[in-house]
């Protein structure tokens, strides 16, 4: 079955693929195909890597440039990340702050010497202050990318039937 290289692979192209899981992918401009997945009943955007990067992950041959994403829709699966009850920006940091928040005591060392062990956490965005351990955070998708590709796996059905009866 022949593919097309990754070197030949274009950031924002959108392509027929032969992989595990996707039919239909946008190249993040790396090394993955973002696409829509299927997996119990559920849809979500999903990343599989191009095939030339090697086992375990190269599971996709591109077959076939469909056209080109769309302006503005951008290449990622989750936007931003939110903390819950706030609606506010937020990042993972693994750095403690002044006042040794972010840090857990680690005990003595053989010497009797106290150990400081880092401790990553969530912190918002504006602030840079830590989100209390008690607050939710979540992923927001990216629903603009999510209706572009279900646009295009509609567009591209009869092409994959097609292709993939002459592989069998």
């Amino acid at each position: 079955m022949t593919y097309i290289p990754l070197e030949q692979c274009e950031k924002g192209t959108v392509y027929l693929l032969h992989s595990r899981n996707l039919t239909v992918g946008v190249f993040d401009g790396k090394n993955g195909f973002i696409g829509i997945r299927s997996k119990f009943d559920d849809l979500f955007l999903f990343t599989e890597y191009h095939y030339d990067t090697g086992s375990p992950f190269g599971t996709v041959k591109p077959r076939q440039v469909l056209g080109r994403m769309r302006k503005g829709v951008e290449l990622t699966i989750e936007l931003c990340t939110v903390e819950q009850s706030t609606g506010r920006s937020v990042f993972y940091d693994k750095t403690p702050d002044e006042n040794g928040r972010g840090t857990q005591d680690g005990g003595n060392d053989a010497d009797g010497n106290r150990i400081i062990k880092k401790v990553r956490g969530w912190c918002y965005e504006d602030t840079k202050e830590m989100v209390p351990d008690v607050r939710q955070v979540y992923g927001v998708d990216n629903k603009m990318l999510f209706r572009r590709l279900k646009y295009w796996e509609k567009k591209a059905r009869p092409l994959y039937v097609s292709i993939y009866q002459e592989d069998v």
